[in-house]
């Protein structure tokens, strides 16, 4: 019995580990709702960042202490004021693709494309940039003019803020949102990359002079010809012959090594005087002489 029940349960596991990841992921997308916010405690900024703008959208809560301040119109210069103060209860900020995301018609396009903000005939413009080149992009807002600082951007009238809802829950999470039926009529080819945008990160783009939203994509005309045939003629490269000039080396100028210096403990040479000759003393013995004894014809010595 007990073999029967750890038997099933590890088929069941089984069958659950061999749930695709894709239909997880569709499911958890489609949770997804959206919240209707007030767009006046919002404010989308394109923020100075590196050599570009970043997207920053600040959040203003409700009877705080006042976090940003609009000075002019077209453009308007986002002062922030939240610098100057602890703004924790105060302001909220989303500046990445983590707290902020592209929702069109009921549908989270976060994954499929990037925020960026490009500077075209004196102002900077707010679009979305597929990673995938082939599908179009969104022409969202812009500034209606330009200055040095933070610049606040103006969203087109189908354009607005929502937050993101998670089983009814309001999260911090805020979407560009568009519900038009026909979204093809924001596409905007005019802004399109001359390089396939990268899958992370910021896309870096250069986009044409003209970034009005048009009503349909344009179709490439197949029936173009040219009217003057090709003419272009291969260039003759021309090679001249190098000069070689004769190396000059000069000789190095190795420094003089200095003198050495005088010695002061140099001592002088020892003189030697004469032995005066060894004088023999008076009582001085001298030595005997021995005499060869001298046989007498006697037979003894």
């Amino acid at each position: 019995m007990k073999l029967s029940l750890a038997l099933s349960a590890v088929i069941s596991l089984a069958a659950i580990s061999f749930i695709p990841s894709k239909t997880v992921q569709a499911s958890q997308i489609s949770s997804f709702g959206e919240q209707e916010i007030n767009q006046s405690q919002f404010a989308v900024v394109a923020a100075p960042y590196r050599h570009g703008y970043n997207l920053l959208i600040l959040e203003q809560v409700p009877s705080q202490q006042k976090c940003w301040e609009e000075v002019g119109s077209s453009p308007t210069v986002i002062k922030p004021l939240f610098l100057d103060f602890d703004f924790t209860d105060a302001c909220k900020r989303s500046s990445d693709s983590n707290s902020y995301s592209i929702r069109l018609n009921g549908e989270d396009y976060g994954m499929d494309y990037l925020t960026d903000i490009v500077k075209r005939d004196g102002e900077l413009h707010l679009i979305g940039v597929p990673r995938d080149r082939s599908k179009p992009q969104f022409h969202i807002g812009r500034t209606h003019g330009f200055k040095l600082g933070s610049l606040k951007i103006v969203l087109n009238p189908e354009w607005r803020l929502t937050k993101r809802l998670h089983e009814d829950n309001t999260t911090e999470h805020i979407y560009l949102s568009n519900n038009i039926a026909e979204s093809e009529q924001l596409v905007s080819h005019a802004v399109q990359p001359s390089a396939p945008a990268p899958n992370y990160g910021q896309p870096s783009h250069m986009p044409a002079s003209n970034v009005a939203p048009i009503a349909r994509p344009v179709q490439p005309n197949l029936g173009y010809q040219p009217s003057m045939p090709n003419t272009y003629q291969q260039p003759v490269p021309v090679y001249q012959q190098p000069v070689y000039q004769q190396p000059i080396y000069q000789q190095p100028a190795y420094p003089q090594p200095s003198p050495l210096p005088q010695a002061t403990n140099v001592y002088q040479q020892p003189v030697y005087y004469p032995v005066p000759p060894v004088v023999q003393p008076a009582n001085v013995y001298p030595q005997p002489v021995y005499q060869q004894p001298v046989n007498l014809g006697y037979g003894q010595y």
